[in-house]
């Protein structure tokens, strides 16, 4: 993917999600492509991935908030909490959530299969 320069990236980002979360499966981070993905980009294609669950007839119930410890901040090298919404779509079984809370991101990789670009 060529560097996010323009509003059609940005679309083009949220509609590789939006295709992702449909189908159940996982695609390679963005940060991690050519031109990469910063998290200034990432925020304007926030509101894209909100229309786009409300046109499912999601509801938006909250904010998934991340990166709360500081101590892990130089870690990952991120420097502030990175949030995304929470909504009423498909989620983890809670079974699975309820059998190891800890791997609840692991579990979600495993569970996925890989979407072809």
């Amino acid at each position: 993917m060529a560097a996010l320069t323009e509003a059609l990236d940005i679309k083009t980002v949220a509609n590789e999600v939006v295709a992702s979360l449909a189908g159940h499966c996982q695609i390679p981070t963005f940060s991690s492509r050519p031109g990469g993905l910063t998290l200034a980009q990432a925020y304007r294609v926030t509101p894209l991935l909100r229309a786009a669950f409300e046109a499912r007839g999601e509801q938006i119930t909250g904010r998934k908030i991340g990166f709360t410890n500081r101590e892990m901040w130089k870690v990952y090298g991120v420097q502030s909490p990175i949030w995304g919404y929470a909504t009423t779509g498909p989620h983890m079984n809670s079974d699975l959530q309820r059998s190891c809370p800890s791997k609840i991101s692991q579990s979600l990789a495993s569970n996925r299969k890989s979407c072809s670009a």
